[in-house]
């Protein structure tokens, strides 16, 4: 189900980043990945209004961030990945 897809999507980011964050605030989060501070995020579990802003900071600074559920991209989801 979502769980089994978060922590492959987790496994895969861990791999593939050196910086990887997940402060239990969504939108701390985005603003790290935002900022450059962090190389990639991920969450879920989440209310899509927890993280509009920081979902338009990152993309804003040209990153990306993608909403998920069920391992499809549903952009109305708050399960997020935000790789830099």
């Amino acid at each position: 189900a979502d769980e089994d897809f978060s922590l492959r999507r987790y496994g895969a980011l861990v791999q593939s980043f050196s910086a990887v964050r997940n402060t239990s605030s969504g939108a701390l989060c985005l603003a790290h990945i935002a900022a450059g501070w962090a190389d990639a995020t991920f969450n879920f579990g989440t209310n899509p209004w927890d993280v509009a802003a920081g979902s338009y900071l990152v993309k804003l600074a040209g990153g990306r961030y993608r909403a998920y559920a069920d391992g499809h991209e549903q952009p109305e989801r708050g399960d997020f990945l935000a790789p830099d």
